[in-house]
């Protein structure tokens, strides 16, 4: 029963530290959030030209389409191979890449692989 007991306090401690770390590492992410909304793109190297180019492209037609009013204005890209001030996989969970998450009001609304992916869901927002 003892052991039981402790294990249980463990628990209840790790799952506490990792949640508290999440809304760290989220606070970190958004610090310099403009319009609500932050794109995070996680890459295990450096991205390659074509995807940025077309995370821009579709990132334009989001604004200029979809989000007129409150556009997105802050995209990011870590590479999570280099060391960082959060284990991002760990605490988000990433196991492929690159990994897209969207923030609103410091919420994730988006997990996503591809940039067509935000598309086609600020157009079912819409």
């Amino acid at each position: 029963m003892r052991k039981l007991l402790l294990l249980a306090l463990l628990v209840t401690l790790i799952t506490g530290c990792s949640s508290n770390d999440r809304e760290k590492a989220i606070e970190y992410l958004v610090k310099n959030q403009t319009n609500d909304v932050t794109v995070i793109v996680f890459g295990d190297k450096p991205s390659e030209r074509s995807y940025i180019i077309d995370l821009q492209k579709d990132l334009q037609f989001i604004n200029e389409n979809l989000r007129t009013d409150n556009p997105i204005a802050n995209v990011s890209y870590i590479d999570v191979s280099e060391k960082q001030q959060y284990n991002f996989e760990e605490i988000f969970e990433i196991q492929t890449y690159p990994h897209i998450i969207v923030f609103e009001k410091n919420q994730i609304v988006l997990e996503a692989q591809t940039p067509d992916e935000i598309v086609r869901f600020y157009e079912k927002e819409k």
